[in-house]
C-alpha cells in the first residue's frame, strides 16, 4: 500500500513543484527596489601637485558589488567602470564623475554621481540600454575602506557603500 501512494504521491508532488515554479519564472524580476551594496574600486590616478596645498586628480576605476543581493537587480554580479575627477583646496575634496554598470546580460547603466567634503555624496542614473531603458534610479554613496597605503601607488583602492532606490519602465 505504501507502495503505491508514493509511486502517485511523488509524481504529483514533482508536477505542483513544476506548475509553481513556472508561476515564479513567469513573475519575472521585480520593476522597483532598493539598493544598499559595498562595492569595491581599484584603478590608476593621475595627480597634479605643482601647488602647495592644492591637488587634481584624474582616475579611471573598476570595480564590483560585494554584497549585492538577487533581488537588487541593478548590482547583482555586476561590473563597474568609472571615470572621475577630485580636487583638493584648503584641505576640501570635490569628486564628481561617471559610470557604467554591466550587468551579467550585457545591459548597461549609466550613472553621474558627485560629492563634497566630508558629508556623502549623490548618485544618479542618467540612461540604460535593454532592461535599463527608462531606469529611474538614485542615491547616496561614501568611502567605508580608504587603505591607507594602497597596493600601487599610482592607483586609487576604495570600497564604497552605495544606497539608494530604482526603478524600471
Amino acid at each position: 500500500m505504501m507502495r503505491k501512494i508514493l509511486t502517485f504521491a511523488l509524481p504529483m508532488a514533482g508536477c505542483a513543484l513544476l506548475i509553481v515554479g513556472q508561476g515564479a519564472i513567469a513573475a519575472g524580476p521585480a520593476k522597483e527596489g532598493n539598493s544598499d551594496v559595498l562595492n569595491c574600486y581599484a584603478g590608476p590616478i593621475h595627480a597634479i601637485t605643482e601647488v602647495k596645498g592644492v591637488m587634481g586628480i584624474s582616475y579611471e576605476v573598476v570595480g564590483t558589488p560585494t554584497t549585492s543581493k538577487e533581488d537588487d537587480i541593478i548590482n547583482y554580479h555586476a561590473s563597474v567602470r568609472c571615470v572621475g575627477s577630485a580636487t583638493i583646496i584648503a584641505g576640501e575634496t570635490t569628486d564628481f564623475g561617471s559610470c557604467v554598470s554591466t550587468d551579467p546580460e550585457g545591459d548597461h547603466i549609466f550613472v553621474v554621481y558627485s560629492a563634497h567634503g566630508k558629508d556623502p555624496g549623490t548618485w544618479k542614473a542618467v540612461a540604460g540600454t535593454g532592461k535599463y531603458e527608462g531606469i529611474e534610479a538614485s542615491g547616496t554613496w561614501a568611502h567605508v575602506i580608504v587603505p591607507g597605503k594602497p597596493a600601487r601607488p599610482d592607483y586609487w583602492q576604495s570600497c564604497d557603500r552605495e544606497t539608494g532606490h530604482w526603478k524600471l519602465k
